[in-house]
């Protein structure tokens, strides 16, 4: 399960662990799930697959983009 706040994103596993990142910068979650729905059917090569496909389960990307100084801070819970 993937959670988009303004400051946060937070990561979870049903019954697991739990990751939030939080920073004033603007951050963007790429999931292996983002296209799940595309796996269910034959490999269509015109398909323009996002960037999470080819990140391998239960990972995800989170990229963080400012012009200036931020900070983050990572919290991992259950």
């Amino acid at each position: 399960q993937a959670g988009v706040a303004q400051d946060a994103i937070t990561w979870a596993l049903d019954g697991g662990p739990r990751i939030q990142i939080k920073t004033p910068a603007e951050l963007t979650i790429l999931p292996f799930f983002e296209d799940e729905n595309q796996l269910l059917g034959p490999e269509d090569p015109n398909y323009d697959y996002p960037p999470g496909h080819i990140i391998p389960f239960p990972f995800a990307l989170v990229e963080i983009a400012s012009d200036g100084s931020f900070d983050v801070e990572i919290l991992i819970g259950p």
